[in-house]
């Protein structure tokens, strides 16, 4: 059952990714482009399928370009997290000691807090932009990478097969690099997969309250607050970007869980 679950999620993530970066090189229009003499056409009018929002542009081509952004967020932001997690948690597992403790009573600490409290209080200290939203959202989504390696190289640590090549000689970064990360490839593409979504989410958090993506560029959490003002007249405008944003998250979600299910066959049998 997970399995089909995670083939679904990969098919909305994979119809998504393929329409936002083919179809804006199709259609006929610039996500920028303003036009008032055709403000607010609702969906399925004439060469406008998703219609216009308040000064004209083309919801369908910003919606796509939006779409994108976050998609590139998403994996930027997965990329240094996963590499900053899973070297802090590799090194903190794999030597222990004070080290260990006090960086992991650090991530629990910030863990605790609100992860939007966050995100607004590191979003005030830099410039708005795709630069600095990736920046942001690795600095909170490391953590959760580093618990996971932490946990995993630990276990590992007193295997066989690890105390046979250290008593061979080999150096810590052989083990480490060679022989522990390797074996817990699984579990690092797991939480890095749900780290995507994430991601994804706290963009549009970012950009809802102002502090991400700047007009006149396109962004689901802009255009979110953008619709807001016109929510009785014309629900499209928010609907439209909000079924984006759920379409990425949950697909992405489902590949997830069904990963999560191939590395761990007893999370399926207890579901």
């Amino acid at each position: 059952m997970k399995i089909r679950t995670a083939s679904t999620g990969m098919v909305m993530v994979v119809v998504l990714a393929f329409a936002c970066v083919v179809l804006p090189l199709l259609l006929p229009f610039d996500p920028l482009e303003i036009d008032l003499h055709h403000r607010f056409l609702p969906p399925l009018s004439g060469s406008h399928v998703l219609g216009t929002d308040e000064i004209g542009r083309d919801t369908l081509v910003r919606l796509l370009v939006g779409a994108r952004t976050s998609l590139l967020i998403g994996l930027s932001a997965m990329a240094l997290s996963t590499l900053t997690g899973c070297l802090t948690g590799g090194l903190t597992g794999f030597y222990g000691g004070w080290t260990r403790r006090v960086l992991m009573r650090i991530v629990d600490s910030v863990l605790c807090f609100p992860t939007i409290f966050l995100l607004l209080t590191l979003a005030s200290f830099g410039q708005p932009g795709a630069l600095t939203i990736v920046g942001i959202v690795s600095l909170v989504a490391w953590m959760e990478v580093s618990r996971v390696v932490d946990g995993q190289v630990r276990a590992l640590r007193g295997r066989e097969f690890v105390v046979a090549v250290e008593a061979m000689g080999a150096s810590a970064a052989h083990m480490l690099l060679r022989e522990l990360l390797p074996n817990i490839t699984g579990a690092i593409i797991v939480v890095s997969t749900l780290n995507v979504a994430r991601a994804i989410l706290m963009e549009a958090y970012v950009s809802y309250l102002g502090n991400g993506i700047q007009p006149p560029q396109p962004s689901l959490g802009a255009m979110l607050n953008d619709a807001q003002e016109y929510l009785r007249p014309d629900p499209w405008l928010a609907i439209l970007p909000g079924l984006v944003i759920a379409v990425a998250v949950i697909g992405l979600n489902f590949i997830g869980d069904g990963l999560r299910v191939a590395v761990d066959p007893r999370q399926g049998r207890r579901a």
